[in-house]
């Protein structure tokens, strides 16, 4: 099975994949403006406190093992897959599904911003080498993963309101799910990658 037949094939029966998508992605992008928009009304209140977390969070990589390394920047992320699941199977569980994707992107917002605004075009330099690789297919696979979680929750609450006896097609959403978890692990591969290799380039004490 091609992986573009999983990806672009719908999961559920439901007419508006295309609108998902639009509405996913705004989502998103909202959530990396607003996080944006927060760090820059709030630079006062903010900037030492995410220094303080980021100078200990880069440090940690020169101490930590590998497996270490590898396991902490993946756990977050299958947390959140995890927790975006349970929420797909519930019939109200589609605000919150926007609301965890918008917060976890409004975080990368917030982050980029920081690094660009504290130390320039070391900052920046930073974001390109480290931070973006694995997060532009981590943000890849939260689009696919919202939309996925969005269409089931309508699909499930569309079936107890119409008291429709129609069983759900989760193999079909699990496959979905199966391929996005790919995509998270690869994302963690990566940040791994460009971590070990290029963190000692940086120093921000």
């Amino acid at each position: 099975m091609k992986i573009s037949a999983v990806i672009n094939r719908p999961a559920f029966p439901v007419d508006n994949t295309k609108k998902s998508a639009v509405i996913s992605s705004a989502v998103l992008i909202l959530g990396v403006v607003a996080g944006t928009l927060i760090y820059i009304l709030t630079k006062n209140n903010t900037s030492d406190i995410l220094s303080e977390h980021f100078i200990s969070f880069s440090s940690e990589f020169i101490n930590k093992d590998k497996s270490e390394i590898f396991s902490g920047l993946v756990f977050q992320n299958i947390v959140f897959f995890i927790v975006m699941l349970v929420l797909a199977t519930c019939a109200l569980g589609t605000p919150a599904v926007f609301i965890l994707s918008y917060i976890k992107t409004m975080g990368l917002g917030m982050l980029v911003t920081y690094l660009y605004d504290r130390f320039a075009l070391k900052g920046l330099e930073y974001c390109l080498l480290i931070i973006l690789p694995g997060k532009l297919i981590l943000i890849f696979s939260m689009l696919l993963l919202t939309q996925s979680c969005y269409l089931m929750s309508i699909d499930i609450y569309t079936q107890i309101k119409n008291n429709n006896s129609r069983v759900v097609d989760f193999k079909k959403f699990s496959l979905r799910a199966l391929l996005i978890l790919v995509f998270i692990l690869l994302s963690g591969a990566l940040d791994f990658i460009t971590v070990t290799s290029f963190s000692a380039l940086f120093n921000f004490c």
